[in-house]
């Protein structure tokens, strides 16, 4: 399953990555990224341990259609880190997770 510029901006809107405050809007995939984006990209594949070149290259896009939590990947306060107390239970035993720098 291919992911398309929509789905990765959703994608990084999602995650923390692209805020309210950078809505962009891309008309065509073959312009270029506007800056926000780009360096939205490039927070994330940093946080992954990819090349940070701010494009929508391959590892970038398969990195992002592996399955995870929905929690945000944004840096938090100490007053916004979430009290996972209050979470429900997972319905999975079994986790997977990948360490970077």
């Amino acid at each position: 399953e291919s992911m398309d510029l929509e789905k990765a901006l959703k994608f990084l809107k999602s995650y923390g990555y692209l805020t309210k405050l950078d809505e962009v809007t891309v008309k065509d995939p073959s312009d270029e990224l506007p800056e926000p984006v780009k360096c939205a990209i490039m927070r994330f594949q940093s946080n992954y341990g990819l090349d940070e070149n701010g494009l929508l290259d391959e590892a970038t896009i398969e990195n992002m259609k592996m399955p995870r939590c929905t929690v945000s990947d944004k840096e938090r306060s100490e007053e916004e880190t979430l009290n996972y107390t209050l979470m429900s239970k997972w319905d999975k035993n079994l986790l997977t997770w990948k360490i970077t720098k």
